[in-house]
């Protein structure tokens, strides 16, 4: 079966485990319960039995259909056969090879099997799926799990922060991501960004004597970061008038406008100051304003001048 059939599948929904990121999942019978119902809803009331056993007498007349074991392995987890999901996500991995997907659900897989521990076989699986796919979203959850459980807190925040703007598209993930980081910080208040990653910019803000001219002293204007990729929602935010400009500020994680989402999250941010003459933080046609790439590593002293100088 070529890879491109298995690159072109819907990509596999997070299992129990990675959904609710908690080690007792498998244990708790209301959160299994309504997994179930969830299941049989999606399969719109077939006899997933059935369904299981049409699928297998296929595989024994075509045991080569690298699709229909991949197929087998995501409906066994879905119905919580974890032994049976190896087999088949092995089988799999044996017509594949180092298929990412292939890898991440046979971890995903054999990690169900054992009571939710990641250690050992299961994330040397994911490092080798992250090594070919490093952005790929169930990797990064996976990784930051297995992280977490070597008390490694740094390296679980690291992969949950890459992770997050991957996911800026579904809410329900954001938060699920953002609740992650936050219980990391919770437990160790002390976690440091990693080494590299911006904490804190010094920012020089003007504009230039054009526009000043256009604009009214008491036009507002916002200053601000945010991801160069994920969510449009600015990561720190400060504001002032612009009778203010020039100014010199600092942005830095105390600006956050949400705990789990800043500034030391995200390895590229893009800068920018905007003239609002409504005072609406939203952007609109007419407002003055200069963005630009925040440098990837930028010292705590050097002074980055954004200049307003563009019109919307």
């Amino acid at each position: 079966m070529a890879l491109v059939v298995l690159v072109l599948m819907p990509a596999m929904s997070l299992s129990l485990y990675s959904i609710y990121g908690e080690y007792h999942v498998i244990g708790n019978p209301q959160i299994l319960q309504a997994a179930k119902a969830t299941v049989t809803q999606q399969h719109t009331g077939k006899d997933i039995d059935g369904m299981l056993q049409t699928l297998k007498l296929k595989l024994q007349q075509n045991p080569k259909d690298a699709r229909g074991w991949y197929m087998l392995g995501r409906s066994l987890m879905a119905i919580q056969s974890y032994d049976e999901a190896v087999v088949a996500f092995q089988r799999t991995y044996d017509l594949t090879g180092d298929e990412p997907a292939i890898l991440f659900s046979l971890a995903d897989a054999l990690t169900m099997q054992n009571s939710g521990n990641l250690l050992g076989a299961p994330e040397k699986l994911v490092q080798r799926g992250l090594k070919i796919a490093p952005r790929d979203p169930k990797g990064l959850w996976l990784a930051g799990l297995a992280a977490e459980q070597r008390k490694d807190y740094s390296t679980a925040r690291r992969y949950w922060s890459t992770l997050l703007p991957l996911v800026s598209g579904d809410q329900a993930s954001v938060q699920q991501v953002q609740a992650l980081i936050a219980r990391l910080e919770q437990r160790n208040p002390d976690l440091v960004p990693a080494a590299g990653v911006i904490q804190t910019i010094n920012l020089e803000v003007d504009i230039t004597p054009k526009l000043k001219n256009r604009a009214n002293p008491n036009d507002t204007v916002f200053v601000y970061a945010r991801a160069a990729q994920g969510p449009p929602m600015p990561l720190a935010v400060k504001k002032l008038k612009l009778s203010d400009l020039p100014a010199a500020m600092v942005l830095s994680d105390s600006d956050a406008m949400v705990p789990s989402m800043k500034l030391s999250s995200f390895d590229q941010l893009i800068l920018g100051a905007r003239v609002s003459r409504s005072g609406n933080p939203v952007p609109q046609s007419g407002d003055f304003f200069i963005e630009i790439n925040a440098p990837d590593r930028n010292p705590p002293t050097q002074r980055i001048v954004l200049q307003i100088n563009q019109v919307k």
